[in-house]
């Protein structure tokens, strides 16, 4: 199943900013193609619905180490490993938010 979801945080800036909208693959699909460098969309049980990037996936490919791209992001280096089984799914591409011209 795709869907959309607007992005909220700066984790993933300036890759992915506030307002920006990303098309997510979600189901099982989503956890069976999960590689290293993928955008994922999961759920912290601390932090809520976070958007990071694949750093490392475990052997077993039961869990993932997620980062962002903003050194204040609070990702695996504040929390640890995350299970794969908390995935909601994985971005497969993003629109930019519409910008307001310069006068």
């Amino acid at each position: 199943m795709l869907s959309w979801m607007r992005v909220t945080g700066i984790s993933l800036s300036p890759s992915l900013n506030p307002g920006d909208f990303i098309l997510v693959l979600k189901g099982p699909l989503a956890r069976r193609t999960l590689r290293m460098g993928d955008i994922v969309v999961f759920h912290h049980t601390q932090h809520g619905v976070l958007v990071k990037r694949v750093v490392k996936i475990s052997e077993d490919g039961t869990r993932m180490y997620v980062s962002g791209e903003n050194p204040d992001s609070i990702d695996s280096r504040t929390f640890g490993e995350v299970e794969t089984k908390t995935l909601i799914g994985k971005v497969l591409c993003s629109v930019r938010r519409p910008r307001k011209p310069n006068p």
